[in-house]
């Protein structure tokens, strides 16, 4: 009977470390080889945070996220966004932020306020 368990420790475990090697493989190819905006894993995009601007409450630097494209009628404020930022400090960067408010752009689009729950600054 013991014989049988170690068996099956041993073999469970390299599931999970194949796994895991199989995830951070993934990962580095990810992020090295595409944009973020084109990746795409059954309808969700997988990005590493940049920075800690969500540490505060959310994420920090380095953490893996999911984001999917929604109906941007269905947000509302508190909710956690992804978008390429129109800002001219970092215009076309991908940005993951909290909803602050919902606006209207010049032609009627919906826009967003969003702010970093780390510095709580209006993006």
């Amino acid at each position: 009977m013991s014989k049988v368990w170690n068996v099956i420790k041993t073999v469970f475990v390299w599931i999970v470390v194949v796994a895991a090697v199989a995830m951070m493989i993934f990962t580095i190819v990810s992020v090295t080889t595409f944009d973020q905006i084109e990746r795409n894993l059954l309808g969700f995009r997988a990005m590493i945070v940049k920075t800690d601007s969500m540490s505060a409450t959310d994420f920090s630097a380095g953490d893996l996220i999911f984001s999917k494209e929604v109906d941007p009628t269905t947000l509302k404020p508190g909710d956690i966004i992804t978008f390429q930022s129109l800002n001219e400090e970092n215009y076309g960067e991908v940005v993951t932020h909290k909803l602050r408010e919902i606006t209207r752009n010049e032609e009627g689009r919906p826009a967003f306020v969003t702010y970093g729950t780390t510095t709580d600054t209006n993006d």
